[in-house]
């Protein structure tokens, strides 16, 4: 059975990881989704990556990304607690991996996925996995553009939602 310090090296290692797929595929980048009619963007700043591991940090956004990139992320500087639990960051790690696949290839677009805690205006998914989108706003509560991605959900799990295909560009 793994240990808790086993268990935490399980999720810095995979947070290096994910950092490396975010880095070379997302960070910094914004990708236009077109749907029908319908548009919208989606952006994927530096500053977003702690969220998308779902661990919490004392340390700014950008120091917590600098440390993932340069392999010093130590476990002391992450933690998890009532907000940021052990499972959601295991669970949301192999799909941060896996999120360019979300940017390069055919995916749906849902509209109005519940989950148990929130309703998504809108998600994307490749049928693997879905991830809910919210708006991208600043500090002052300003829209800094369409939308980020926010959560990762198992595709098998049923969701009211109404989906159209789509690709990013």
């Amino acid at each position: 059975m793994a240990t808790k310090v086993d268990k935490k090296n399980a999720i810095r290692q995979g947070i290096t990881e994910a950092e490396i797929v975010y880095c070379q595929n997302l960070a910094g980048k914004t990708f236009l989704y077109v749907c029908g009619d319908e548009y919208f963007e989606v952006s994927f700043p530096i500053d977003h990556f702690l969220h998308l591991t779902g661990v919490e940090t004392r340390l700014s956004t950008k120091d917590f990304y600098k440390n993932a990139k340069k392999s010093i992320l130590t476990n002391n500087q992450f933690y998890f607690d009532a907000r940021h639990v052990y499972a959601n960051a295991k669970r949301k790690l192999p799909c941060l991996k896996r999120l360019p696949e979300l940017t390069n290839e055919m995916v749906c677009v849902l509209k109005n996925m519940e989950t148990m805690t929130i309703t998504y205006k809108l998600s994307v998914t490749n049928l693997k996995f879905t991830s809910g989108l919210t708006e991208n706003i600043d500090n002052n509560g300003n829209k800094i553009n369409d939308f980020f991605y926010q959560k990762w959900n198992e595709i098998n799990r049923g969701y009211g939602m109404r989906n159209e295909c789509t690709r990013s560009i």
